[in-house]
């Protein structure tokens, strides 16, 4: 057996071990899974509907190139983490802001009517 790479004609492998090892690497699939994802495409569907469940899904997962939703999977799951990280921060400064009592809230709403009805008062002084 003997690999080549047909735009430079680059011997890539020399015996079967070597051929088998490198298709592998090329394509991601042992022989036995490249040779059922041919006959795939080929049309030949009674082959791959008799393989192995685990071999089907590796099959598709190479033909579809089921690598790109693993990086969006990725992505999510860095962005996800970010923003729980923000979200603990913003828990953390949070923390540190003192409430105010419902009494004294309520008090000080009291204060703000009062004031405001002054205010209107002054100024119904003020423009007679």
């Amino acid at each position: 057996m003997k690999l080549t790479r047909l735009s430079d004609d680059e011997v890539l492998a020399t015996t079967a071990q070597q051929v088998c090892a490198r298709i592998t690497e090329i394509t991601g699939m042992n022989f036995r899974n490249f040779t059922r994802s041919i006959l795939l495409a080929q049309g030949d569907f009674a082959a791959f509907l008799n393989a192995l469940d685990n071999e089907r899904m590796d099959i598709l997962e190479k033909i579809i190139s089921a690598d790109i939703y693993e990086d969006y999977r990725n992505e999510v799951n860095e962005k996800a983490a970010e923003a729980q990280q923000r979200l603990d921060y913003l828990k953390q400064d949070l923390s540190v802001i003192p409430i105010m009592e419902p009494g004294k809230l309520e008090a000080c709403e009291h204060d703000l009517i009062d004031f405001t009805d002054q205010t209107t008062e002054l100024r119904e002084d003020k423009a007679t």
